[in-house]
């Protein structure tokens, strides 16, 4: 797996609610080498893993009430244990302007709509994990 120094893998927390979909993107990220994966089925679950763990990269599908956007935006503030500038990706059925100018301010790297294919998905993990390898807070928690 990608790390700065390899002592210490890539971590992406994958929020998806969908299980089937959560499953086989974890498996084959898990396979690939691509980063270690925790998994939560809900945005609440989410908040509860940051609490408690630094990541080093998350993909999030967005909800319906805006919970995920508050999660998001709790994160770039430094709510949690991880840094606020990790690489974000987030999934969604639909997006327009507006959402992605909320996005644009929350930092989001990419915008991945549903339906998609699971290459998309795991393209995108790998260029998350890239970035979140050569990112000064990771080479510092190594050092920890």
């Amino acid at each position: 797996m990608q790390s700065a120094d390899k002592n210490r893998a890539i971590t992406l927390l994958l929020v998806e609610p969908e299980s089937l979909l959560r499953g086989t993107v974890a498996s084959a990220t898990r396979q690939l080498q691509l980063a270690q994966v925790q998994e939560a089925t809900s945005v609440q679950a989410a908040d509860r893993l940051l609490r408690q763990h630094r990541f080093d990269m998350l993909m999030m599908a967005l909800d319906a009430d805006g919970a995920a956007l508050q999660v998001l935006d709790d994160l770039r503030r430094g709510r949690y244990l991880s840094d606020g500038h990790v690489p974000v990706a987030v999934l969604t059925d639909a997006c327009n302007g507006e959402l992605i100018g909320r996005l644009k301010i929350l930092q989001v790297r990419k915008i991945v709509l549903k339906p998609f294919k699971a290459r998309t998905l795991l393209d995108t993990i790998a260029v998350l994990a890239a970035e979140a390898a050569d990112s000064p807070s990771h080479a510092l928690e190594e050092r920890d």
